[in-house]
């Protein structure tokens, strides 16, 4: 199907370029960031301008029944200098893993050449050669996937789950599964069924092939479920040692430190994110949060509004947009976005009803006891603890957080630091911190921004005061 043959087409690119990120010595952009390119006849020299990048690796699939002709060049942007090329001839569909092997090698080998970098530093771009329907099937998944907030998780999770039937020792099609399950929930209550299933396809995954770098990140995740905050930074960083350059790696520590409190160092890494890949929408959504938490909240908006534009939908971008206009004082905009959210209109009600709030015409008082009352009309507990902190309600918006850290299960403890409220104002804040295992963390690792050391006292203090002005122009410079 034509589907079928774009889905491949971007999933051998999405390879090569993750092949050719292996080499230490040069930079390459994610290839998502090349999603506005793809199936048009781009001039190199437009590319390297908009991208910032000095070469540019242009190729096509064409598909005749089941035959695919695959051609690809190396190109100088400026120049328009070709430097090497390939055409293969007719070869069957099944085999695209060796076309992009062969790929891999040759734009390597010519980049090594022409930068004058020693072969011997060159990584090894070959390995084991997996069955030929489960290398096409995770092709196509890996596509879906890297267009997560645009396209269904939930296919890729398909494609992911065939191809490891087909072939159990394809290690990377379990790391691919275990990040699809990771992330699924993240965009659709659908991957709740099954997200804790990421942990075994991670852990299969690096039974097979120790040196892949996205199954640590996965399990990174869980760790930090289970508030072992040590070992999740030492997966993600183990991770990042195999590869440097993964967008994905380098996002999930960015998020790590956010959680830890550690922000000023989070916003560094999440700008590199963005310098790796500029179209991924996750740390696009996060940076609309950073931005508010710096008290740029139009600016936040902005950028909000741009995402929100290009088609991504989840919950996470839902939040940054009502946050970021809350902030802003854009209520009727704000009020539209609650009302499309997927929650029952009892609980859009109550956070209208903190809009009201927040804009003065309520008194916070009548809604609490109105929540306490009644918790089924407690929507998603980030935004409630949010909206609740803002309004001044602290006892609330902390019971609401105590409650989950109780109990046990996960929390998302960047809500801690907010954008815009001051929980660390209410005198049980640092039993919090110190329940969840933070405070334990900042000892075995560095204090961030909001908490330290005082002779034998935990001290926390959020605000935008707290953090670098240098991370933030880092982050500025990186969106512009």
């Amino acid at each position: 199907s034509l589907r079928g043959a774009k889905l491949q087409r971007d999933g051998v690119a999405e390879e090569v370029a993750n092949h050719l990120s292996l080499l230490e010595e040069i930079s390459v952009i994610a290839y998502t960031a090349t999603f506005g390119y793809s199936g048009n006849a781009a001039d190199p020299r437009q590319v390297g301008e908009d991208l910032g990048v000095d070469f540019v690796v242009i190729g096509s699939i064409r598909s005749d029944g089941d035959l695919l002709r695959v051609s690809a060049q190396l190109v100088e942007a400026e120049s328009r200098v070709q430097f090497w090329s390939v055409n293969s001839g007719p070869v069957s569909r099944m085999d695209a893993f060796a076309v992009q092997d062969a790929i891999s090698s040759g734009v390597a080998g010519a980049m090594a050449s022409k930068l004058n970098l020693e072969v011997a530093n060159l990584p090894d771009l070959t390995s084991s050669e997996p069955d030929a329907a489960a290398y096409d099937l995770y092709l196509k998944g890996r596509s879906i996937w890297f267009r997560r907030g645009s396209a269904d998780i939930g296919d890729a999770v398909a494609y992911f789950s065939e191809a490891v039937r087909i072939d159990p020792e394809f290690a990377r099609a379990w790391a691919a599964l275990a990040s699809a399950y990771l992330t699924w929930p993240s965009y659709s209550p659908a991957g709740y069924r099954t997200w804790y299933e990421a942990r075994t396809a991670a852990e299969k995954a690096l039974s097979i092939e120790p040196r892949l770098a996205e199954p640590y990140g996965v399990l990174a995740t869980f760790e930090e479920v289970d508030r072992n905050w040590v070992q999740a930074a030492a997966n993600l960083e183990r991770g990042l040692e195999l590869n440097s350059k993964s967008s994905t790696l380098t996002f999930w520590y960015s998020e790590h430190l956010s959680k830890t409190g550690r922000y000023s160092e989070s916003v560094e890494l999440l700008a590199n994110t963005i310098e790796l890949d500029p179209t991924f929408a996750a740390a696009r959504i996060d940076a609309t949060f950073a931005l508010i938490m710096f008290d740029e909240a139009e600016r936040a908006v902005e950028l909000f509004e741009s995402t929100w534009a290009a088609g991504v939908r989840s919950p996470a971008i839902m939040q940054s947009g009502i946050i970021s206009n809350v902030v802003a004082g854009n209520r009727e905009r704000t009020e539209s976005l609650i009302r499309s959210t997927p929650f029952p209109d009892a609980q859009k009600q109550v956070l209208l009803d903190f809009v009201a709030v927040e804009f003065g015409d309520a008194e916070v008082l009548p809604l609490i006891e109105r929540l306490d009352a009644d918790q089924s009309l407690w929507p998603d507990y980030r935004p409630l603890a949010w909206f609740a902190a803002r309004a001044g309600a602290l006892d609330f918006a902390m019971r609401v957080l105590e409650e989950r850290a109780a109990n046990g299960v996960g929390i998302e403890t960047r809500v801690f630091w907010g954008p815009g409220t001051k929980l660390s104002d209410h005198p049980d804040f640092i039993n919090l911190v110190t329940d969840v295992g933070l405070a334990d963390y900042w000892e075995q690792t560095r204090y961030g921004d909001f908490c330290s050391r005082v002779d034998d006292s935990l001290v926390c203090e959020t605000g935008f005061a707290s953090l670098s002005d240098a991370s933030k122009q880092r982050l500025l410079r990186a969106l512009n």
